[in-house]
């Protein structure tokens, strides 16, 4: 009983998420996610992303500001040709209620302009 008391961080969707990121990604294809610390991508299956939680990234003394801009305008305004995959070598990108509430990330833009890789409950990951 008294584990069932403990408060739940990741849900069966972001675990299964991570899985699927583990077994079918290599490990060099980058994937852009949100910056919350709430990221399976990095929390649970492993991988880097672009841009990690700020309130980690700050503390050392890291500059972000340019990755999370383009983040951020990417979210927005999806396209193939957006300057942050002219930059990086992205071949996923997560979109989940994260980068829905945070930057205002359409999912029907991200379906017209991407492929689905993979999709559990909130988390869509598309291939670039």
């Amino acid at each position: 009983a008294e584990r069932n008391m403990l408060p739940r961080i990741f849900g069966k969707q972001a675990l299964d998420l991570a899985m699927y990121v583990r077994t079918n990604i290599p490990k060099k294809d980058l994937i852009v996610t949100g910056t919350t610390h709430l990221n399976p991508v990095d929390s649970l299956a492993g991988r880097p992303v672009l841009v990690g939680y700020p309130g980690w990234l700050w503390t050392r003394g890291l500059d972000y500001s340019k990755r999370e801009k383009l983040i951020e305008d990417f979210y927005s305004h999806p396209s193939r040709d957006h300057e942050l995959l002219r930059l990086y070598p992205i071949k996923y990108v997560l979109v989940d209620d994260h980068v829905m509430e945070k930057y205002g990330a359409d999912r029907d833009s991200f379906d017209t302009l991407f492929t689905h890789a993979y999709e559990a409950g909130s988390y869509t990951l598309y291939r670039i």
